[in-house]
């Protein structure tokens, strides 16, 4: 297992995984339940660090993604072509740049652009 910045996964000898952290009151917990994968072990932390980890100063409370699409400009039926857009960026916006402001070209599945996805407060 790689090192994690939170918390830690171990093997146990059944050959499940078991999550552990230092909360702030310094004492360590393990997860509830051990976990049939060490990614599912690591899911676990990283929700768990999510939930204790205090907001910074710099964090937006509320950040909204508009999705325009021009309906006219899809080659395909229009339901088909949304739910391909909306997979490929589920899955693109962990490289995404989450800033305000943010605007992205949407391109159908022949790579023609139909609309932007924006990044606003």
């Amino acid at each position: 297992m790689p090192r994690r910045r939170f918390g830690y996964v171990r093997r146990l000898p059944s050959g499940r995984f078991q999550a552990s952290f230092t909360p702030p009151s310094g004492q360590r917990q393990t997860a509830t339940t051990t976990f049939g994968t060490g990614a599912d072990a690591s899911r676990y932390l990283d929700r768990v660090e999510l939930v204790n980890s205090p907001p910074t100063s710099a964090s937006v409370s509320v950040m909204r993604f508009v999705m325009d699409i021009d309906l006219d400009a899809l080659k395909d039926k229009p339901e088909v072509e949304i739910a391909r857009i909306l997979r490929y960026w589920a899955g693109a916006l962990s490289q995404m740049g989450l800033a305000v402001g943010t605007d992205q070209v949407l391109m159908d599945s022949a790579y023609t652009p139909v609309g932007h996805l924006r990044v606003t407060e």
